[in-house]
């Protein structure tokens, strides 16, 4: 079956990147986050160059840009797939995120209480999106998940947290959004974060931590349960 092509539905972020190379690899992040390329499948270099209307050059490049976050493989005269982890990698990396979610509220508090209210509106999107059934809805919820999740980092003003943590929420991505798939699920998720942004507006650092380390441990659970029910 032909795959989608990821020039279709790129992914939005708050700063474009700059060069080719990062926009290929941005697009083609957000179609492995989509389940559009799947653990194991190819990612063929000339079908992307033919997407892009590019070379294959660019196309390496941002391939490269991929092995780099671990959302790529690339074997040697056997060209790229999508990584494949296993259950026991994807537990550790929710672990590590689940250890440095101290860090963001302690950043998010050290700014003016306007930024924090600069976030509010991913959170109001979420909440409207919640019982959307449809597959746009279901969607554009992790879209706007991914969304928050790097406003906030970006809010922070630390590259390397930025770094750290976009790049494990890349690799856990795809499992994050099958577990999302479930309106009630996205209901709990949208509550909790509303329940965030509230005490990061009463300058409540420790309530801070302990919601955003129970979105993080729900998330692992939903995604968890969803690598169980692979077959395979």
């Amino acid at each position: 079956m032909e795959k989608p092509s990821p020039t279709r539905r790129a992914l939005k972020t708050r700063s474009r990147p700059s060069t080719v190379p990062e926009q290929i690899a941005a697009e083609v992040n957000a179609a492995v986050m989509r389940g559009e390329y799947l653990p194991g499948d190819p990612i063929r270099e000339q079908e992307l160059a033919d997407a892009f209307s590019v070379s294959r050059g660019p196309v390496r490049e941002a391939l490269r840009i991929l092995e780099k976050t671990g959302v790529v493989t690339i074997v040697p005269l056997k060209g790229a797939h999508v990584t494949r982890i296993s259950k026991e990698e994807l537990d550790r990396f929710f672990e590590i995120r689940r250890a440095l979610v101290p860090l963001l509220p302690r950043y998010l508090l050290e700014r003016n209480v306007e930024v924090i209210e600069s976030l509010e509106h991913y959170v109001d999107r979420l909440l409207s999106l919640a019982e959307n059934e449809s597959t746009h809805g279901w969607d554009a919820y992790v879209q706007t998940v991914y969304d928050l999740n790097r406003a906030m980092c970006e809010a922070c003003r630390n590259p390397q947290l930025e770094n750290i943590w976009m790049t494990i929420f890349d690799q856990t991505a795809r499992y994050t959004r099958l577990g999302l798939r479930d309106p009630a699920r996205r209901a709990a998720s949208a509550k909790g974060w509303k329940a965030l942004m509230q005490a990061l507006k009463l300058r409540d650092d420790d309530e801070a931590t302990a919601l955003l380390r129970g979105l993080i441990s729900a998330s692992r659970r939903a995604a968890i349960a969803m690598m169980d029910s692979e077959p395979g």
